[in-house]
């Protein structure tokens, strides 16, 4: 590639004109004149050795090759951005927070927005047991939302099952036992979230227990699972309060008995933060009326 190219501006000159099919408008959403954002498109076109855009009296359309190359340039310019986000959020003081999945973007924005009330200023990353622990021990976070067995747990909250529709009352495993004339086995659905040996490993015991098929007890991603439970008959094994944020139906699991368990990590020098931030994590992932014991079984 030629010395001479600058291939940060070039990306994004090429990006912005992609986009918007035009050099005109493309130069001014990102703030330069349109002979410039031509030079720049035309000196990475050079360097890569191909056009990579069509131009014609009416509109810019790309090329095979402009096809091939744009989500390349587009991850540069994501790169680049990412970059810049992150010595803003040094400067600011952000502390990133790994968290589960489940809470949908108003209640983090909320979480946030109170957090920053109280003088800490934070950002979320998403991600599945693993990936959070992972992301803490290699100071990719400031804290990390972690799973725990239910002796251990800060936060608790019975496990269940949601569905479309069905029974009221606890839910007992022997449900899933299929009849003589029920053509298919219903499976139950389990998540990341609660793929981890407590919870895991009690309730393939009791699937065993219950002469229950290998497959009629599952681990999936999030999506998947309450895809199954809103297409099918299948069953999402949840909380409460993850059961209404689906959207589906709800009872307590009493056969086994399971609680999902969450902890918060953090560095040494991060404490403090975690000590303000420990209740307003607690009540977006365990809300109050999601922390009751299961109903005893019949």
């Amino acid at each position: 590639m030629a010395r001479t190219l600058d291939l940060v501006p070039a990306c994004q000159a090429f990006v912005a004109v992609a986009r918007q099919e035009s050099f005109t408008v493309g130069a001014a959403s990102i703030a330069v004149s349109q002979p410039v954002v031509s030079r720049r498109v035309a000196a990475l076109e050079r360097a890569l050795g191909g056009a990579l855009l069509e131009r014609s009296s009416r509109r810019v359309s790309l090329t095979r090759y402009g096809r091939t190359m744009l989500p390349v340039a587009e991850q540069v310019v994501a790169a680049v951005q990412a970059l810049h986000d992150g010595a803003a959020r040094h400067r600011e003081g952000a502390l990133l927070l790994a968290l589960p999945d489940g809470p949908e973007i108003v209640e983090i924005a909320y979480l946030a927005s109170r957090a920053l009330a109280r003088g800490v200023a934070v950002e979320t990353r998403p991600g599945d047991p693993d990936g959070r622990r992972r992301a803490l021990a290699g100071d990719l976070v400031d804290l990390a939302v972690v799973t725990a067995p239910a002796d251990v747990a800060r936060w608790t909250s019975p496990l269940g099952v949601a569905a479309r529709g069905g029974a009221a009352g606890p839910f007992h495993l022997t449900e899933l036992r299929r009849g003589r004339r029920d053509r298919t086995a219903v499976t139950l659905w389990g998540t990341a979230e609660d793929d981890v040996a407590h919870i895991r490993d009690p309730l393939e015991r009791a699937r065993d227990a219950h002469g229950l098929a290998l497959g009629q007890v599952r681990w999936t991603s999030t999506v998947v699972a309450v895809q199954r439970a809103i297409g099918t008959s299948d069953l999402v094994l949840t909380t409460a309060a993850d059961a209404a944020r689906f959207a589906l139906h709800w009872r307590p699991m009493v056969d086994p008995a399971l609680r999902r368990g969450h902890d918060l990590l953090a560095g040494a020098d991060r404490r403090h933060a975690a000590d303000l931030l420990a209740p307003l994590i607690g009540e977006l992932l365990h809300p109050p009326d999601d922390t009751a014991g299961a109903p005893d079984a019949d």
